[in-house]
């Protein structure tokens, strides 16, 4: 006899209301074991995500429920339009060297220059700022900066200062002002798009004619599933003049 008789056999000995009762037994189990599934998953991803998370609530509390008003706009003009008595560029303090500035965002961040695209180093690098993906322009080159941030880092990372970097990067608009400090000259890029590309979308990291800057991380936060890219290209008076060298790139966009 085989499984499929047994369990007939067995449903023709209990009474109808004892079968009701089994099924409603085996449905609260099964309801039970999803909730708790549903809870378990729910704090894992919490405690995985949390600085992340936390950056994204409360960038929303301030600026969406309590309605602060937004960090304002700066303007370029003024480094790039010298007086009379101004004949060269403003050079920059050495600690204000080497930094991303985006104001809509409050983010101040050190770039870590020519990183690896994965491993150890990679990662290392994410803990002490952004990085600038090596093969890719520097702000004085014609092509395409390419600079790349976490979205987010476990509970149990707590050390990781720049764990959460790029966590409300999806909040740029279009004409939002991005500030580059290279080599103690400061580059400004406005927004020009702001979009989701696949981990093998490589191409938003290569060679562009005009000088464009891009900033790339995980979406959505807590999963490696896509990158969230900005977009923008260089405003004002002081433009790169070098050209950028074409280099091979990784066949995927970073894990981040």
């Amino acid at each position: 006899m085989n499984t499929q008789e047994n369990i007939q056999q067995l449903l023709g000995i209990i009474s109808r209301k004892e079968r009701k009762q089994l099924f409603k037994q085996i449905f609260s189990i099964v309801l039970k074991s999803f909730l708790v599934f549903c809870v378990l998953f729910g704090l894992v991803f919490v405690l995985n995500n949390f600085y992340g998370l936390d950056a994204k609530i409360s960038y929303f509390w301030r600026y969406k429920i309590l309605a602060e008003p937004q960090p304002k706009k700066k303007t370029v003009a003024k480094y790039f339009l010298p007086t009379a008595k101004e004949k060269t560029q403003t050079i920059l303090p050495e600690a204000e060297d080497n930094l991303l500035i985006i104001p809509r965002i409050e983010i101040k961040a050190p770039i870590i220059w020519d990183s690896p695209w994965e491993g150890k180093k990679m990662l290392q690098n994410l803990r002490m700022g952004v990085i600038h993906l090596s093969g890719t322009a520097k702000p004085d080159e014609i092509g395409n900066v390419v600079i790349a941030g976490h979205s987010s880092t476990p509970i149990w990372d707590k050390n990781n200062r720049f764990g959460k970097i790029f966590a409300n990067l999806d909040e740029l608009k279009i004409g939002d002002l991005i500030e580059l400090h290279f080599n103690r000259q400061a580059y400004f890029y406005e927004v020009k798009k702001v979009f989701q590309v696949e981990k093998d979308e490589v191409w938003v990291t290569q060679k562009t004619e005009v000088p464009t800057l891009t900033l790339i991380t995980c979406t959505p936060i807590g999963t490696a599933q896509k990158r969230l890219i900005v977009q923008a290209q260089i405003v004002g008076e002081r433009k790169p003049t070098k050209i950028q060298s074409t280099k091979k790139h990784s066949s995927l966009l970073p894990r981040l």
